[in-house]
């Protein structure tokens, strides 16, 4: 049997978003239990990508903006994901006024795709978790290049072909 004295008991747990917190205590009389219900407000999110397709090493070039419900505090984090697996690149937009933006590396991703685009707002006291995608993905396009072939000297005598340098630049 447990002896006299205070004890309490706090409880803390969610059901849907509804928070639910027990505190208990005893001075050896029946325990009296205080069970409070709070509702965790529920998050809207959106990610949207300023392009879809992007060249090869300019990838830093698409800024994902993410949007979440109005009353989300400032400085509260969504962390976006671009691709799925170990190859996959992630930004974190700092949220000022309900949205942030954020940008992956330069060449973070191989050609291909659409990679998925993904948004996470892991929640907190008052607001739930959620997580939102941008269907149309991002694709990552080669890169174009151009050749050019110089001749040095730029004309020769027959039989002289053997002389002449040929000098090729890729861009």
């Amino acid at each position: 049997p447990p002896t006299l004295g205070t004890y309490t008991n706090n409880v803390v747990g969610h059901v849907g978003t509804t928070q639910i917190t027990s505190t208990a205590s005893t001075t050896g009389a029946p325990a009296a239990a205080t069970v409070t219900v709070t509702d965790i407000t529920p998050t809207e999110l959106s990610v949207a990508a300023s392009s879809h397709t992007v060249t090869y090493g300019a990838e830093g070039a698409t800024t994902f903006t993410v949007q979440v419900a109005p009353g989300v505090p400032d400085g509260e984090t969504v962390t976006v994901t671009v691709g799925s697996g170990p190859g996959a690149a992630t930004c974190t937009a700092t949220l000022v006024g309900s949205i942030g933006t954020c940008t992956i590396a330069n060449t973070a991703l191989p050609v291909g795709g659409p990679y998925p685009i993904t948004a996470v707002y892991p929640g907190d006291a008052s607001f739930a978790g959620a997580a939102a995608s941008d269907p149309a993905g991002l694709t990552v396009i080669k890169d174009t290049t151009t050749t050019t072939v110089t001749a040095s000297p730029a004309s020769v005598p027959f039989g002289g072909e053997a002389a002449t340098t040929f000098t090729v630049h890729v861009t």
